[in-house]
C-alpha cells in the first residue's frame, strides 16, 4: 500500500474513534501525536471530498512523522510483577469549591497489585506537596508492610519538579519521567483516578456540601478503604481479588 493511502486510512481511524465515542478528541490527538487544530482540519477535509481529502499533499517529512506517530503500538506492557517496584503517580483536579478554594488530589498506584494511594489538598498543586505525599502517605505504608519502594513513574508535570526529584533522591527512590505524549504508559493511575471521579466524587458531591479540604480528604480515605480492601478487581493481575489481597504483606499491614 502506498504511504499516502496508508496515512489516509490511519487518519480516518482517528476520526472514526472519536465519532464512535471510543475516545475523546483530546485523547485521540494525544495518541496520534497531532494537535486538536490538526484534527479538526482533517475532519473538515474528510467531510468535504471524503477519504480522498485525507491523503497527504505532498508526502513530506511531517507526513512521515505523522504516520509513525499514529502507527505506534497502542497496547504496551506496563507495571511490574513485584509490589513496590513500579508505582505510578499523578494529580487530578477535583474542582473549585465555594468557600474552600481549589482542590487537588495527589495520587499513586502500585503497578503490580493496583493498590491506590490518594490525598486531597487545597491550593495550587506543587512538587513540595507531592514530595510530602510520597514520604508521609505512600512510603510509610510500604515501610510498614516491609516492602521496598524502588521507582516512581511520573509524567513531566510541575508537581514532579525539583522538590519532588530531590525528595526521591533523599529517600533512595528512583524517579523516572515517562516520555511526553504517552498517556498509555501511565494507565494504572489514569484508570484509578477515573474510578475516583466516577465511583466516589460524583456521588459524594451530590449528597454532601463540603466546607473544607479536610472533609473531602476524610471521605476519600473512607472510599479508599473500600477500593483497596473490599472491592474485587477484574484486571489480569488481580483476577477478582482486592488490591490488598494481591499483595499479602500489604493486606497484613492494612489489617493491623
Amino acid at each position: 500500500m502506498a504511504p499516502g493511502d496508508s496515512l489516509a486510512r490511519l487518519r480516518k481511524r482517528v476520526l472514526d474513534r472519536v465519532s464512535s465515542g471510543e475516545v475523546t478528541v483530546l485523547r485521540a490527538c494525544r495518541e496520534a501525536g497531532i494537535s486538536c487544530s490538526r484534527y479538526y482540519q482533517l475532519r473538515r477535509r474528510y467531510l468535504a471530498p471524503g477519504e480522498a481529502g485525507l491523503r497527504p499533499r505532498p508526502l513530506t517529512a511531517r507526513t512521515l512523522a505523522e504516520v509513525r506517530a499514529i502507527e505506534r503500538p497502542r497496547v504496551m506492557h506496563i507495571g511490574s510483577d513485584t509490589v513496590g517496584a513500579e508505582p505510578f503517580a499523578d494529580t487530578m483536579y477535583v474542582g473549585e469549591l465555594k468557600g474552600v478554594g481549589t482542590i487537588w488530589q495527589y495520587t499513586m498506584v502500585d503497578g503490580a497489585c493496583s493498590f491506590g494511594f490518594a490525598r486531597v489538598r487545597g491550593g495550587r498543586r506543587s512538587a513540595k506537596s507531592m514530595a510530602r505525599f510520597l514520604e508521609e502517605d505512600v512510603l510509610s505504608a510500604y515501610r510498614e508492610a516491609r516492602i521496598r519502594l524502588v521507582r516512581v513513574n511520573t509524567d513531566g508535570g510541575p508537581e514532579f519538579g525539583k522538590a519532588f526529584s530531590a525528595k526521591c533522591r533523599e529517600l533512595g527512590i528512583e524517579h523516572r519521567k515517562l516520555p511526553p505524549r504517552s498517556p498509555d504508559l501511565n494507565a494504572f493511575v489514569e484508570r484509578f483516578q477515573g474510578s475516583c471521579l466516577h465511583l466516589h466524587y460524583r456521588t459524594a458531591f451530590r449528597f454532601r456540601y463540603y466546607l473544607s479540604a479536610a472533609d473531602i480528604d476524610a471521605d476519600l480515605a473512607a472510599w479508599l478503604r473500600h477500593y483497596n480492601l473490599e472491592r474485587p478487581h477484574r484486571g489480569y493481575r488481580t483476577r477478582g481479588r482486592t488490591p490488598a489481597r494481591s499483595s499479602t504483606r500489604i493486606d497484613r499491614a492494612c489489617s493491623r
